[in-house]
């Protein structure tokens, strides 16, 4: 596990938050914490270069200088894994733990997952988009990628579907090592390579007829060229993981895509694109 940085910012105003979020989303902060009168921003130690440096130098008079604390890698979810709660999509899927009574009998697919600290389980309203964007899509015979896959929900899900070759990776190496126990509780025979890695494993990778990358605004941007390659014509791209004002910057930079449908939930948006 990652060391994170906490950067804490004295704003009181709700409105003032949502401003400095969307500045600093420019950068590689994974999360953010809104309290009264206190926005926490959240960012892997390596992350924090000299051009971030730079723009936290200037962000002062306007804004209040950050409080910056180290964090040491930690299960945070610990308590939260204990009283983990099954989630349903829909009458689609139900995504429960080994605990948890089976799904009952109208819903289509169940995924058992071992609740860790990896993003995924589907109560997260990206995850919960992405697996409603899934339901319509016939992928049999289909070579699917997810991209950032955390629990490996989707990549299962996708095996489900009757996909013929999957790829899934994440950069966490615990999001790695609960998504190969998660496939092996569920799919353990399904055509599906699990790896450790971040975007560097697009490099190669062709003839996709669907991408699945429900990952954040910054880590989309800087790999979506290299999206839209993976992807034959035809194959469709299946995103999340960022805010309504992100759409314009991606869409813009989603050369070659076209976008197909959007969804909403609270604040998160999934946008749906087809390779032309």
């Amino acid at each position: 596990m990652q060391t994170y940085l906490s950067f804490s910012f004295s704003v009181a105003e709700e409105d003032q938050q949502e401003q400095l979020i969307a500045l600093l989303a420019d950068f590689a902060f994974e999360g953010f914490q809104q309290e009264e009168e206190v926005l926490t921003a959240f960012l892997p130690q390596s992350a924090l270069d000299e051009p971030l440096k730079s723009f936290l130098a200037q962000l002062a008079p306007k804004w209040p200088e950050a409080q910056i604390t180290e964090i040491a890698p930690t299960n945070w979810n610990a308590p939260w894994e204990s009283d983990y709660q099954p989630v349903a999509v829909d009458d689609f899927c139900l995504i429960r733990a080994n605990f948890h009574a089976p799904a009952a009998a109208h819903i289509e697919h169940e995924i058992v997952i071992t609740p860790k600290m990896s993003f995924g389980t589907g109560h997260h309203a990206t995850t919960y988009m992405v697996l409603q964007a899934m339901r319509p899509l016939d992928l049999k015979g289909k070579k699917v990628m997810d991209f950032g896959c955390g629990t490996a929900v989707l990549a299962i899900m996708a095996a489900y579907l009757g996909a013929k070759d999957i790829f899934a990776f994440d950069f966490d190496p615990w999001a790695y090592e609960n998504s190969v126990e998660n496939v092996a509780n569920n799919c353990p025979e399904a055509p599906l390579r699990l790896a450790q890695g971040g975007s560097e494993l697009l490099e190669g990778e062709t003839d996709y007829d669907l991408i699945l990358a429900n990952i954040n605004r910054n880590v989309i941007l800087s790999s979506i060229s290299d999206i839209v390659a993976a992807l034959k014509p035809g194959g469709r791209l299946i995103c999340s993981g960022f805010l309504e004002e992100d759409i314009p910057l991606i869409i813009e930079k989603g050369q070659g895509l076209r976008l197909l449908e959007q969804k909403a939930r609270e604040k998160w948006r999934c946008l749906i694109f087809e390779k032309g």
